[in-house]
């Protein structure tokens, strides 16, 4: 069954990943849908869309076990990832079928409709990318998108516990898989129509995609909620206010929103 987009009036949604990054901003502040990715789920526990591609884990931590009984959240996975926590059953499940290898696989076939998801590096962020776009997101807003980190204590969002030193062994080699996969597949997603954009992600993400500003807000017609920071291209931190309410969305042109932006 195809997932239907949480909000059909908007083609843009925001990723919110593990990374400390994501520390800086609340994702729910642009009013848009909210997928949280993976273990991030141990900051944002109560997002739109839960997008995971390993079966549920202790790592996933006791807020990824009360999502995924949650019934008001949409889990989106791989074919075959459906179960976890032992017996438990969860609830509002969607999955996809994905190739069965992630070495070697058919470039052409990326964000191709019709097609079965690629592995990429068998990530989440690399699986839910491919989700998002094939539901009808056009645009993908991150934050919290790091792609490096000096330890394993500074990769994520969220303090480590005893049972993430498992993964201390790789941890490098896993931010450097996912990020060659989307230095490959950005101009993939570009020439296809989609538009990727860094709000608050670490300086590898940000040199890689569009960084959001207030013009692009703007352009993209999304209204923000009171208070939403987005850093400019020249290091400043913008407080966008609320919209006049009662202004009709059809007037709220791009001229209104940069008012708005710029606090007039």
């Amino acid at each position: 069954m195809d997932v239907q987009i949480h909000n059909k009036s908007s083609t843009s949604c925001v990723f919110a990943c593990s990374g400390p990054s994501l520390n800086k901003v609340d994702p729910f502040s642009l009013g848009l849908p909210v997928a949280v990715i993976s273990t991030a789920i141990r900051k944002i526990p109560n997002p739109d869309y839960w997008v995971y591609s390993d079966y549920i884990n202790e790592m996933h931590g006791v807020e990824g076990k009360a999502a995924f009984e949650n019934l008001n959240i949409l889990k989106i996975t791989q074919k075959g990832k459906e179960k976890g926590y032992g017996a438990m059953v969860g609830k509002n499940i969607t999955s996809y079928e994905c190739e069965l290898t992630n070495r070697h696989y058919d470039r052409s076939n990326v964000f191709q409709p019709g097609k079965i998801f690629s592995k990429g590096p068998h990530k989440s962020i690399s699986f839910g990318i491919q989700w998002a776009h094939s539901v009808g997101f056009k645009n993908i807003i991150f934050c919290g998108n790091d792609l490096q980190a000096n330890s394993l204590e500074e990769k994520y969002c969220y303090p480590v516990q005893l049972f993430d030193i498992k993964k201390k062994h790789n941890f490098k080699r896993t931010l450097d898989e996912v990020q060659d996969y989307i230095r490959e597949w950005y101009p993939i997603a570009k020439q296809k129509g989609y538009r990727w954009f860094s709000w608050e992600c670490g300086s590898i993400f940000d040199g890689m995609v569009e960084k959001l500003t207030p013009e692009i807000i703007g352009e993209l017609g999304v209204l923000p909620k009171s208070n939403t920071v987005i850093n400019t291209n020249v290091g400043e931190q913008i407080s966008i206010q609320e919209p006049n309410t009662n202004v009709p969305n059809e007037i709220m042109d791009y001229h209104e929103l940069m008012k708005i932006a710029k606090n007039l």
